[in-house]
């Protein structure tokens, strides 16, 4: 029964690291536990946040770019986050998005995975999705907590047309 889809939750789905997207496109937010922090603090009273590693971030030990990037320390400091919890790297994605209330990440692809099954999401970072109207960028408690106000009250269908204005309005001619 683990993750317990029925609680209300922000699936927080994790970067390969240190890649692109985050480092430096995340800003101060490639931190996840600065990020989960804030989340953390700005969640209403009966949510939790559900974090999923990414599935390759500790695959090949024997790769460079892999080694010491995130140790036990950071999944101890991050696990001791009020709400948190983390979720089986193998837990299928599409169900976390589907069962969720909104979706969050630095600046990864979960956000525009979640708007095009009618969830919204948020997000740490400038994305190619970020003028779209379910996919905020957040910066702050404040924001954050202003955001998954307004988000938690959009229907599906209401995040499926956002994307599809905002897809519209970005076309090439």
């Amino acid at each position: 029964n683990w993750p317990d889809y029925g609680r209300k939750y922000i699936y927080y789905a994790m970067h390969f690291q240190p890649e692109r997207s985050t480092d430096p496109e995340g800003g101060d937010y490639t931190n996840n536990y600065l990020a989960l922090s804030m989340l953390s603090k700005s969640l209403p009273k009966d949510w939790i946040i559900y974090v999923k590693e990414h599935p390759r971030q500790n695959n090949n030990l024997e790769d460079i770019r892999r080694i010491h990037y995130r140790d036990i320390g950071e999944y101890n400091k991050i696990s001791s986050i009020q709400n948190v919890h983390f979720v089986p790297v193998d837990t299928p994605s599409d169900k976390m998005i589907k069962s969720s209330q909104l979706t969050a990440t630095c600046t990864g692809s979960v956000v525009w995975e979640g708007m095009l099954n009618g969830k919204p999401g948020l997000t740490f970072g400038a994305t190619w999705h970020s003028s779209c109207t379910s996919s905020p960028i957040i910066d702050s408690v404040e924001s954050t907590r202003f955001e998954i106000s307004r988000l938690a009250k959009i229907e599906e269908q209401e995040v499926k047309e956002s994307v599809r204005v905002f897809l519209r309005e970005n076309a090439c001619s």
